[in-house]
């Protein structure tokens, strides 16, 4: 309701009004798109640039991380290449291991570890750097066995070289260390196999990393953590976190399961980026790499919102002055339709005076050769023509009135001489008569009629002139009372009488001087209400139907002679048929049958003996009404066009 009401208003206001919205309008749409398509690209640019400028940052860390730890690693590779090429006595490798420390200054401690079993020097020294001092520690006399610690076991185990994961260091102030463990062989005695003869670590001190990933700022409030294989956070801006939690603890904690994905993403070692919702609430992006050297993952993690930032700040600008510009195209086209339209209210309120009915109302004159100059020239143009043309209807209309008077009068006339009164015979019980026509325009050329001939006989009779309206009504009443007028006169004093003489007759005389070549279509019989014998003609009409007293009916298809009216000299046949006791005959016209609905199917032969058969054994004016039901129904709201006539006679004996 209210939509309709705001259209009501819309439609109601002026042309100055509407052109001014409408253009608005359009404008309005075009930089809202424009708008919406800058914006879309500004946001792909500053997202693309934020990644890149992630990945360069990420990618330059990971580089100088790698660029430490890489010469780091080299020194216990090599030491492991010299334990495994040659046999070193006890002093010599004590003497080897010192050198390492002294010699590394970003190396803290080594150590030099053999497997307990090995024959030749069962023994694991570890140096250490002490200030300035270089101390020694015999670890194979620890009371705690140096075989079950990780940088020994792992290496041990799988063979291959391998960090430890950060550890707190207590005798060195909880310096935050990691230990790289590389495991070197032995050839057998019978130099057929090399077996793992001992572990050469590298200790280091990790504090220069946490300076690394410190110092990494992204954004406004973008930081970097590190990671480590098994998910423990190394370094974060949350100092509580470091070596306290893993992403996996923190993601039970918080219950995020954001955050365990992206550890395991993170822990799959590829380079790639997720959307997450972090532990601080917010809706973050996190760029990871791997750190080859030692598997350990660095991150970077910035908000959403500090993307698009500097975009929507933009946005936001020229969306003020879009809005602003609309303002001023609102004004100025407001103000130049009024002056173009300010002619036409002149117009319009002289033409609103011939619209309320007064034709007669003066009209601006035309002081211009423009549109509205134009336009006032055709308005004083229709007003005569609207004069001229009242005046003409005036006459019409009178015209009209007379024509449907006449009509309705013809109408009148003509079902006036129908019989209407049913039942038409009161006191016969030997039979039971019903008929029913309704035309397709005020009057038709249909017609029906019964009358009886004597106590035993009954004559009926029914008919379709050709043509429509009045011509075939006058045509169709000609027909009708020569039928009847025949047939009384030709009747004996028992009442019988011969259709095809009879038919004949009505032919020559609707045949002799038929300068309009019109015809009718009927069919005249006789019923003998004693026996139930019909004597019957049927002249180019449609074959009635017979229905037994089962319900069952059969259309009644004797040949079908030529039209009355058509040739003068024709002479007829009279065909007959017995009724049994509650048989009946049904006729009708062409108007049933050639019903017609929107999709322009007819009603045809095989819905009228269907309706025929469900009406059964009913009486005749039950069945014709089970007729005009299915008619109606199936012709829905299609016009009908042309006559239906219906005449039903059932034999009572």
């Amino acid at each position: 309701m209210r939509g309709r009401r705001i259209i009501f208003i819309f439609r109601n206001r002026g042309i100055a009004f509407k052109l001014g919205l409408s253009m608005t309008c359009c404008c309005a749409l075009i930089f809202l798109v424009i708008f919406l398509a800058y914006y879309d690209q500004t946001r792909d640019i500053m997202t693309k640039s934020v990644e890149d400028g992630a990945m360069n940052q990420l990618t330059s860390t990971v580089n100088r991380i790698e660029s430490v730890l890489r010469p780091v690693m080299k020194v216990p590779e090599n030491a492991a290449s010299v334990l495994e090429q040659r046999v070193i006595t006890k002093e010599a490798i004590l003497e080897y291991a010192q050198f390492i420390v002294k010699n590394n200054p970003e190396i803290i401690g080594t150590t030099i570890a053999y497997a307990p079993d090995y024959k030749t020097a069962p023994f694991a020294v570890h140096f250490y750097r002490d200030g300035k001092q270089v101390r020694i520690s015999d670890v194979s006399n620890s009371h705690d066995p140096y075989t079950t610690k990780e940088w020994f076991a792992v290496p041990m185990r799988t063979g291959n070289p391998v960090w430890s994961e950060p550890y707190m260091e207590k005798s060195l102030g909880n310096k935050l260390m990691a230990t790289y463990s590389v495991p070197f062989y032995r050839m057998s005695a019978d130099r057929r196999s090399r077996d793992l003869a001992g572990v050469v670590t590298a200790d280091i001190s990790l504090e220069w990393l946490r300076d690394i990933v410190s110092s990494i700022r992204f954004l406004k409030t973008g930081y970097g953590a590190l990671i480590s294989k098994n998910g423990t956070y190394v370094t974060h801006p949350n100092k509580k976190l470091i070596m306290a939690e893993t992403m996996f603890t923190m993601a039970e904690k918080t219950g995020n399961p954001e955050l365990r994905e992206l550890g395991k993403r993170m822990q799959s070692g590829k380079t790639d980026y997720l959307r997450m919702t972090t532990m601080y609430g917010k809706v973050s992006w996190v760029y990871y790499a791997p750190i080859p050297a030692n598997e350990w993952v660095l991150g970077i993690a910035f908000p959403e919102d500090e993307i698009l930032a500097d975009a929507n700040r933009l946005s936001l600008i020229i969306l003020a002055l879009c809005i602003v510009g609309f303002g001023a195209l609102l004004t100025a086209v407001i103000f130049t339709a009024r002056s173009i339209t300010r002619p036409l209210s002149t117009m319009t309120n002289a033409i609103k005076e011939i619209a309320e009915g007064n034709i007669y109302a003066e009209l601006p004159q035309a002081g211009t050769r423009d549109e509205v100059g134009v336009l006032t020239t055709s308005f004083g143009l229709m007003q005569e023509s609207i004069k001229q043309y009242v005046s003409d209807l005036a006459l019409a209309v009178a015209a009209k009135q007379r024509i449907e008077s006449e009509l309705n009068i013809a109408s009148e006339i003509q079902m006036g001489g129908l019989q209407k009164v049913f039942p038409p015979f009161p006191g016969r019980t030997d039979f039971d008569i019903y008929a029913t026509l309704k035309s397709a325009r005020e009057v038709g050329g249909d017609f029906y009629d019964f009358f009886l001939a004597g106590e035993k006989t009954l004559c009926f009779v029914i008919g379709d002139s050709s043509g429509k309206g009045v011509p075939a009504a006058l045509h169709m009443a000609a027909a009708k009372t020569l039928v009847r007028a025949l047939a009384d006169s030709a009747a004996d004093a028992s009442g019988n009488i011969e259709p095809a003489s009879i038919l004949g007759s009505v032919n020559r005389e609707l045949s002799r001087d038929n300068a309009t070549s019109m015809f009718v279509t009927m069919i005249f019989g006789a019923l003998n209400t004693s026996t139930g014998e019909i004597r019957y003609v049927n002249a180019g009409h449609n074959y009635p139907f017979i229905i037994r007293e089962n319900g069952c009916a059969d259309v009644l298809a004797t040949k079908s002679e030529i039209v009355a009216g058509a040739i003068e000299d024709y002479e007829y046949t009279t065909h007959s048929i017995t009724l049994n006791n509650n048989d009946a005959i049904f006729l009708y016209t062409d108007g049933v049958t050639e019903a017609m609905n929107c999709k322009e199917e007819l009603f045809g032969m095989e819905n009228l003996a269907q309706g025929l058969t469900e009406a059964g054994n009913g009486s005749a004016e039950e069945t014709i009404g089970v007729i005009i039901d299915k008619v109606t129904i199936f012709s829905g709201a299609e016009p009908q066009s042309d006559d239906i006539t219906m005449l039903m006679i059932r034999y009572k004996g």
